[in-house]
């Protein structure tokens, strides 16, 4: 069996396999992306944070007393949708578990966003995603300067300079609409 970037091909050798084009082929079935793991952990992570995202801002979409709250969220959906795809695709690469649903944490986020209405919500919603981006744009700078993982550095340096862009603008939000 060779094992290969994004899968185990039974029967294939390595030579079959170069020869079509893919490359970080072993003949290893345990094999594993970054250190322990880690690749696998920082996907399952950045996914998880991503699906938060999402599930909130469309909980936002559908709360938000502001137009320019709304609008944010929308704009947080598109961002989410291609940096999703992105390490979705990861995900397959390293074997990192897509979640399903609102991890703990943002259980509890989703409960008191539910129990809010009006500026109050709009205030929350930001400040959670203030927080959520921060976290998000830790765990891909620590991605950049731990992975040996190149197409994992591209797509998070990629998913890095999109966030940042985004952080900005919910801030920048943020602190017009007084949100802490």
């Amino acid at each position: 069996m060779l094992c290969v970037a994004l899968a185990c091909v039974p029967g294939m050798s390595a030579a079959q396999t170069f020869g079509s084009g893919v490359i970080g082929a072993t003949n290893d079935p345990g094999f594993k992306f970054g250190k322990h793991g880690q690749d696998e952990s920082f996907v399952s992570g950045i996914l998880s944070d991503g699906n938060a995202a999402v599930l909130l801002s469309k909980l936002a979409m559908e709360k938000a007393s502001s137009t320019e709250v709304k609008a944010l969220a929308t704009k947080i959906l598109a961002v989410q949708a291609g940096v999703g795809k992105q390490f979705a695709d990861d995900s397959v690469m390293t074997g990192a578990k897509v979640p399903a649903g609102l991890n703990k944490k943002y259980k509890k986020v989703e409960e008191k966003l539910n129990g809010l209405s009006g500026e109050a919500f709009d205030r929350e919603y930001l400040a959670q995603m203030v927080q959520l981006h921060h976290d998000t744009i830790d765990q891909l700078r620590g991605e950049l300067n731990a992975s040996a993982n190149t197409m994992l550095r591209d797509d998070a340096s990629n998913a890095l300079r999109d966030n940042e862009a985004l952080a900005g603008e919910i801030k920048a939000l943020a602190e017009k609409m007084g949100a802490q």
